[in-house]
């Protein structure tokens, strides 16, 4: 139920590897650092074909190999991460599955590349200042700017997040005991494969499923009968209602849980509405969810001179060659836990479905029940999600068309603050083993990029052209009664840490969204994850440029699918 997206055991991706000439093919071997620069031991990832085919590049998977010289550093340093001896020169490394989760005590393991090829000058945490920053982050309350961004995108960003990073392991893909990852030819492409079929039950079903086209639903606990009640995760096990989703991390939060359920929902619905056998209905949703992401998400989060920058000439920061692409750390690790500051302590129009006449109405949602509704949480009940909280989104998303008695829910605006209540977190809420607690996502998050080594803000600027365009000493002294302790603090204003400076950069410069660095690094990614899948509704321009080669509509007009527009359909059947 991890929040800190990310942890467990993290490989970054050598410089000289991003940009091989050609697609990842058989043969190809890529070398990454164990837990940034600091950690001299390799992981060299070797692509196979998983199967005969005839075209070697039509399914690649992935195994990951230590060589002997390195094996027993690497135990030293990680002595709970099981290996399995393959042969004498080599060994697998068996972390990323979900089934040897309690061998391995890792959550999930994660490969990186990374944009900056310098020396690094991260904020050292001199004294207690991530502390400090941390608390000050969590005192203030965030400036009201632009129009703001309805709070159902906070959890579509976490949702992509999440896709971008999943990695399919088989066990037995290369022959018995002779695991590897399966999506290794799209590692990282943004192709939404985690709401598309269950991990194999090892305990009753905690109620019957929904099931359609290749995806799976739960039952509520205690819906009326006149109501639809496929409105929860696929489960198991009365007792806990632990879920069989692909992506472990689906359950982190019910947000994130109820979006994935609406997708699913939408899913249904194409494969039972539009005479579509399982594979088109994928490719179908999958180009749906493609185009929300592109011309509906995008646009309301980076500004819309960077957005047309990048669409025109391409990434400047992201420049793995395609077919070859990985998220970057500091995507993954700083620039896109913008989100982090989106999260409201308390949702006051959490909408709830009645049977009719009784109209939608709503309720208050405070974090601590959208972490407790899940199946670590502790709150479910006989493993199912009570109907009455389940999310139809209808409230949590502008552009609606219905009248509803509730009213928008909104984001917190991107800015350099964060709700207290993330700064109280059990420990159960990482994946670090930490102590009880409590402890604080924004420490844990400065704390991270140092350890993984991203580069400054001001560093990572430079490398974008941006010198000069944001000045950090500048901000703290401005917001001096908030930020006091800290003014003046020669690490924090000349090596700020990535992340607080993407925030504030936002605060400063976004009018809402993010700011020239924070969009431009979020965009790039985005867009090329979205390139890299096989069912993209993009291509790369021969200027480096990406151009829409189709977009999906679900409205008469003609108009590009948007979030609104699957919130009606998963709800209604209708737009």
């Amino acid at each position: 139920m991890a929040l800190s997206h990310g942890a467990g055991v993290s490989f970054v991706r050598l410089r000289s590897d991003s940009n091989k000439l050609g697609m990842r093919r058989a043969g190809m071997r890529e070398n990454f650092w164990l837990n940034g620069r600091q950690d001299e031991l390799r992981l060299t990832l070797q692509y196979v074909p998983d199967q005969p085919t005839t075209d070697v590049d039509d399914r690649i998977a992935s195994t990951p190999v230590l060589f002997d010289a390195e094996i027993d550093a690497f135990k030293l340093a990680h002595s709970n991460l099981q290996t399995s001896s393959r042969t004498r020169a080599r060994s697998t490394v068996l972390a990323a599955n979900q089934g040897n989760v309690a061998l391995s005590g890792f959550e999930h393991v994660s490969f990186y590349d990374q944009l900056f090829d310098g020396p690094y000058a991260t904020a050292g945490d001199t004294g207690n200042l991530y502390q400090l920053l941390a608390e000050k982050m969590a005192a203030r309350n965030p400036p009201q700017q632009g129009q703001g961004i309805p709070a159902a995108y906070t959890y579509l960003g976490q949702f992509l997040a999440h896709d971008m990073s999943y990695m399919k392991w088989n066990p037995d893909l290369l022959g018995p005991g002779l695991g590897g990852w399966s999506n290794a030819r799209h590692m990282h492409a943004l192709d939404f494969d985690t709401i598309f079929g269950t991990e194999p039950e090892t305990a009753p079903r905690t109620s019957p499923w929904r099931e359609s086209g290749g995806s799976s639903l739960g039952r509520l606990h205690k819906c009326p009968a006149i109501l639809d009640d496929a409105y929860d995760l696929p489960r198991e096990d009365p007792n806990i209602g632990t879920h069989c989703c692909l992506d472990p991390r689906v359950d982190a939060n019910l947000g994130l849980a109820q979006l994935h359920v609406l997708f699913v929902r939408f899913h249904q619905h194409l494969s039972e509405t539009q005479g579509l056998n399982d594979a088109a209905s994928k490719t179908a949703t999958r180009q749906h969810l493609q185009t929300i992401v592109l011309m509906d998400y995008l646009p309301r989060i980076i500004p819309k001179n960077v957005y047309d920058k990048v669409m025109a000439d391409g990434p400047l920061l992201v420049t793995s060659t395609p077919g070859n692409f990985l998220v970057p750390l500091e995507f993954a690790l700083a620039c896109f836990r913008f989100g982090h500051s989106m999260v409201q302590e308390i949702y006051s129009e959490w909408a709830i479905r009645y049977p009719p006449p009784l109209p939608v109405t709503s309720r208050i949602a405070r974090l601590s029940a959208l972490l407790g509704y899940t199946s670590k949480g502790g709150q479910l009940k006989n493993g199912r999600l009570p109907f009455n909280w389940n999310q139809p989104w209808l409230n949590m998303i502008d552009d609606i068309g219905l009248n509803l008695p509730v009213t928008t829910s909104m984001a917190r605006p991107i800015s350099a603050s964060i709700q207290p209540d993330l700064s109280q977190l059990d420990a159960s809420h990482f994946d670090q083993g930490l102590p009880s607690g409590p402890h604080s996502l924004a420490q844990r998050t400065l704390e991270k990029g140092a350890q993984l080594g991203l580069p400054s803000g001001q560093d990572l600027a430079a490398q974008a052209g941006l010198v000069g365009h944001f000045d950090v000493a500048a901000f703290l002294q401005t917001h001096a009664n908030e930020f006091d302790g800290l003014v003046g603090n020669q690490h924090l204003c000349l090596s700020t840490p990535l992340w607080f400076y993407v925030l504030a950069e936002a605060e400063t410069l976004g009018n809402g969204q993010l700011g020239p660095l924070g969009g431009r690094v979020v965009m790039e990614t985005i867009v090329s994850a979205l390139a890299e899948a096989e069912d993209t509704i993009l291509t790369r321009t021969a200027q480096g440029g990406f151009q829409r080669t189709s977009f999906l509509s679900l409205s008469a007009g003609g108009e590009p699918t948007r979030l609104s527009d699957i919130v009606a359909l998963a709800n209604t059947g209708v737009l």
